[in-house]
């Protein structure tokens, strides 16, 4: 994939999560569609692919957030990086384990973004924030991943591309 083209898909994918998915909201928490995107993407091209993706991806909503800078760029960059060492046709081919990385990435995806905020000394009270947030968001992006793994993976299906692994 062109890199043109991934930063174009990644700052649609960001526009997108600043303005669409807070309607789409479920008991306070909404999809992650940059964590989403990332992990799919990461799980299909790789750990160095999706941690690029992370930090494009990250650094696109930074510009479009209103909170700290690197809060949200960071995790997404680790996380890119971690969901793609498991890169084997087993992941690609069974749709069930993609689903429980995006749990698990979620869950420290959202972990991580409180740590950050904590350390920078904003007050978060871990008990309410991972029953009434960070669980129900990692349910939602559960449900929500067939809408960006599946074209993904045909886009990467359809595109191999060993000497770029955008």
């Amino acid at each position: 994939m062109s890199p043109y083209l991934a930063v174009s898909i990644l700052a649609g994918i960001a526009l997108l999560q600043t303005t669409l998915a807070p309607y789409l909201a479920f008991r306070g928490a909404q999809p992650d569609f940059m964590l989403l995107a990332v992990v799919s993407w990461s799980l299909l091209r790789g750990g160095r692919a999706g941690a690029v993706w992370g930090f494009v991806g990250g650094l696109l909503l930074e510009l479009l957030s209103g909170g700290p800078f690197g809060v949200l760029l960071l995790p997404l960059v680790v996380l890119g990086y971690l969901s793609g060492l498991g890169e084997i046709n087993v992941l690609r081919a069974h749709f069930l384990l993609p689903g429980l990385v995006i749990l698990v990435a979620t869950l420290l995806y959202d972990a991580l973004i409180l740590i950050l905020l904590q350390l920078l000394g904003q007050p978060v009270v871990w008990g309410p924030a991972l029953l009434n947030l960070i669980l129900p968001a990692a349910l939602l992006n559960a449900l929500t991943l067939p809408f960006f793994y599946l074209p993904f993976r045909r886009a990467h299906q359809t595109n191999r591309q060993p000497q770029m692994k955008w």
